[in-house]
């Protein structure tokens, strides 16, 4: 593997690996979020307010921050069931296919959302009872879906050298 990409893949995966852990941290936090709330609702008749908004945006967090790390890992689900009935040397091309159609997908769904979220801000969409603006967080989904695209690239780039080499 040549020096830049080696030096681009330790990139990105050390960028997977932040937005991990701030997705972990995030979940975390809204354990605690929603023990607090359920202990407030059903100890002191006195739930927290808005609670189910603020989990529903830390779920952006947790799920779209995780996408490019998961993939580092080769974490993803895959059915293999096709693709391990066909030889060795047609497998990577097989793979490179699958491959660029994923990161087309996850490319404009990264595109929709930047232009979503501009939608959103324009309109002045804000949650029902905190009033918090929803269109940072379609940011958040695009951004994330951005670095699992960086991730692809990688990936698509491992293929094709393995279809290269014929193995």
């Amino acid at each position: 593997m040549p020096g830049w990409l080696e030096t681009y893949r330790k990139i990105i995966d050390t960028v997977s690996n932040v937005c991990n852990v701030i997705g972990q941290s995030i979940a975390g936090i809204m354990v605690f979020l929603v023990a607090a709330d359920a202990v407030g609702r059903y100890v002191f008749n006195r739930p927290i307010v808005g609670v189910l908004e603020i989990t529903e945006l830390m779920m952006v967090f947790i799920v779209f921050l995780a996408f490019a790390y998961v993939e580092s890992k080769n974490g993803h689900v895959r059915v293999d069931l096709i693709l391990s009935r066909f030889p060795r040397k047609v497998r990577p091309y097989i793979e490179c296919l699958v491959t660029v159609i994923s990161l087309g997908t996850i490319g404009i769904i990264a595109w929709q959302s930047v232009l979503y979220s501009l939608e959103l801000q324009q309109g002045g969409n804000i949650t029902a009872s905190l009033g918090i603006p929803v269109s940072p967080f379609l940011l958040v989904v695009a951004f994330g879906c951005s670095l699992f695209c960086l991730q692809l690239i990688l990936k698509l780039i491992y293929f094709v050298n393995q279809a290269r080499n014929g193995k």
